[in-house]
């Protein structure tokens, strides 16, 4: 499965450097953001605020055995989990905005006796992002982030992190007919002794109308000694009204090493510009 991901990757990186490529019409319509974690190098716009809450599910139907396999999990175990994410952006200057993210969480979890029911702040976070390029006929858009993350989490209810991070990432976005591809590397640091993530995403946008968007959404991390995980989420963005729209997904695992796995699950957001 990881080639998946590879050759997405691949394709992302044709669509958006080959010397054929054009903006087009729509190269300035796409969301600054997918469903789940994939962005693009737009910015909110400077003077501009955005509010967003995001509603994923997670309900493991499978947990990894002794011998490396999934098995369906067992009667009386569980990791079911609900997480909202309320975010707002500010464009304190052009090309720039400031973000604080604050997630919210409900948990029911149960293994091996070890039981937790709990509704919980997970790690609030705040972040910078600068466009640092504007799309050209043959060049991506590049914009650049940089994420702290307050050790505002419950490691033992399992609701984020008790150690605060910083993560630094990247957008690249790049439109060619009516489909735009995005790109973002990113690495999150742990400033204490948990584990280091890896955490790429990337996205396709099909503008096929200006109210209606197709989308698919690419997500992949690999977290020290925890595992790694491959997500594909088609969806789809309906613009309802000017500076609103309402995303919805559905999360597939293509591939995981984790210890529990949901095969799917949903994720919907909705946005507002004022």
């Amino acid at each position: 499965m990881r080639k998946i991901g590879i050759t997405l990757i691949a394709i992302l990186l044709a669509g958006m450097l080959s010397p054929t490529a054009w903006a087009g019409k729509n190269s300035y319509k796409y969301p600054m953001s997918f469903f789940s974690k994939a962005r693009t190098a737009k910015t909110v716009g400077k003077g501009r605020l955005s509010l967003a809450v995001k509603l994923q599910e997670y309900e493991a139907d499978k947990f990894l055995d002794q011998y490396g396999d999934y098995c369906c999990m067992e009667s009386g175990t569980k990791f079911d989990r609900i997480s909202s994410v309320f975010t707002a952006k500010y464009g304190w200057a052009k090309d720039h905005h400031i973000a604080l993210g604050i997630p919210y969480m409900w948990i029911d979890y149960n293994d091996n006796g070890k039981q937790v029911e709990a509704d919980d702040m997970g790690n609030i976070f705040v972040f910078e992002k600068w466009r640092i390029f504007n799309v050209t006929d043959t060049l991506p858009a590049v914009a650049l982030d940089a994420w702290y993350y307050f050790p505002t989490g419950d490691t033992g209810k399992k609701i984020g992190s008790d150690d605060d991070s910083v993560k630094f990432t990247a957008e690249f976005s790049k439109a060619y007919g009516d489909f735009s591809f995005h790109l973002n590397p990113g690495y999150i640091f742990n400033l204490h002794d948990g584990p280091d993530v890896q955490n790429h995403n990337a996205g396709i946008f099909w503008h096929m109308h200006p109210k209606w968007l197709p989308a698919v959404e690419y997500n992949f991390f690999d977290k020290e000694d925890k595992g790694r995980n491959h997500q594909l989420i088609p969806g789809i963005v309906w613009r309802f009204a000017k500076g609103c729209s309402f995303k919805l997904g559905i999360d597939f695992t293509v591939d995981s090493s984790t210890k529990y796995r949901d095969d799917h699950s949903f994720v919907t957001k909705l946005f507002k510009k004022f």
